[in-house]
């Protein structure tokens, strides 16, 4: 398991006093003015203790600053309302979380006389909530007036980022359904023994489903990021959504060598929520699941009532390392190489901006991981007139 630090970075900051002089230190050095006015991309001078001293007007285009008074004195993160920032007593950089941040790498970098380029992956606060950008960040080292500065320069490669997912993620699934659904056609066009014919249509019927659903991951990562995602809400039982997801998932790749399980604890429970979003996120969570558990092994799906609130959860034994877990819902996040990382991502920014939801889990070495989707209950009334 990797080992991270509680605090990467010194949690020390110098007061307003000392912002304004060194701002004004900034103001008088003309060179590096014009550098942050001509930058295609978001610019920022930062002190010692990396607190902003000056910036350009894409930084405060970006954050909806009126004034540079605005962000001066803060860090990198708490101008761009980075989660982890907010849930740090200290601050930007000291979450055990930013052990991990590119941004925090590249400045501690400059500091140390490097010039350097990272990628930054944030979860940040909106006005729609929740929401991830993807960051190139440069740190490069600058001496003004005897004092030691960062001047960091970010952009958003958040389109780069969907772009390798496209390449990199979905178009190798597409060709490679395509390429099943062929060889099923042709194999139940000559099989002869009706319990073959069965199984193959089955199959069939199964990788087109799976066809069907990568072809409307995109248009479904596109339309929730911009808050245009159309949801039909209805009253459905979560435990059938749960055992058509195993059923779906039984001819799958990702399946092979394990077993899925339909937990004998799981309750009959019935929630209100967009069906086909439902058994997207079941989905994400089942392939996660049974991407983290090594055949031969099982993976357990259940469904329990919790206070006004159904959850639905997927179990696996395995344990995430501490680096996975800090990162596990940021966009473009992966282990398996590019153009991975939406599923954990997508799963969250549906459930919880557009159903009402929530996502979490818990990864420990005795207990395993276990994914937990949260939903509202269908009121009593409901399933008094559905019975």
């Amino acid at each position: 398991m990797s080992s991270l630090p509680m605090s990467p970075s010194p949690a020390d900051r110098v007061g307003a006093d000392a912002i304004l002089d060194q701002s004004r230190l900034i103001e008088s050095a003309a060179p590096v003015l014009k550098i942050l006015n001509a930058a295609p991309v978001m610019a920022m001078v930062l002190n010692r203790q990396r607190q902003v001293v000056a910036a350009n007007h894409h930084v405060l285009e970006f954050v909806g600053a009126t004034a540079l008074e605005e962000v001066l004195g803060l860090r990198p993160g708490e101008v761009f309302e980075c989660r982890n920032a907010e849930d740090a007593a200290n601050g930007c950089g000291t979450n055990q979380a930013c052990g991990l941040c590119g941004a925090l790498g590249g400045i501690l970098s400059s500091q140390a006389g490097r010039a350097n380029t990272q990628i930054c992956r944030m979860r940040r606060l909106s006005g729609q909530g929740e929401e991830c950008i993807d960051l190139e960040v440069s740190a490069t080292p600058l001496a003004i007036g005897g004092e030691q500065f960062t001047i960091l320069f970010t952009a958003d490669i958040g389109d780069r980022v969907r772009g390798e997912f496209l390449e990199h993620a979905l178009l190798p699934k597409l060709l490679a359904r395509t390429s099943e659904i062929e060889a099923l056609a042709a194999g139940l066009s000559a099989a002869n023994a009706p319990e073959l014919r069965e199984r193959t249509a089955l199959a069939l019927a199964a990788t087109a489903f799976q066809l069907a659903s990568t072809l409307h991951t995109y248009t479904e990562l596109t339309l929730a990021e911009a808050g245009e995602l159309r949801i039909a809400p209805r009253q459905t039982s979560a435990l059938g959504a749960l055992r058509q997801g195993a059923a779906e998932f039984q001819f799958d790749e990702a399946a092979q060598g394990r077993q899925i399980l339909i937990s004998s604890a799981a309750e009959e429970v019935e929630v209100v929520t967009d069906q086909g979003h439902l058994r997207g996120i079941l989905r994400r969570m089942l392939l996660n699941a049974l991407e983290g558990s090594p055949p031969p092994s099982a993976v357990t799906l259940g469904c329990r009532v919790s206070g006004q609130r159904a959850e639905l959860w997927v179990h696996n034994d395995g344990e995430m390392p501490r680096d996975v877990q800090l990162q596990i819902f940021q966009r473009g996040f992966s282990t398996k190489g590019p153009g991975r990382g939406f599923g954990a991502y997508l799963m969250k920014l549906i459930a919880e901006r557009f159903l009402g939801g929530t996502v979490s889990f818990r990864s420990t070495r005795q207990e395993g991981t276990t994914f937990v989707l949260s939903l509202p209950l269908a009121p009593a009334g409901e399933l008094e007139a559905a019975e």
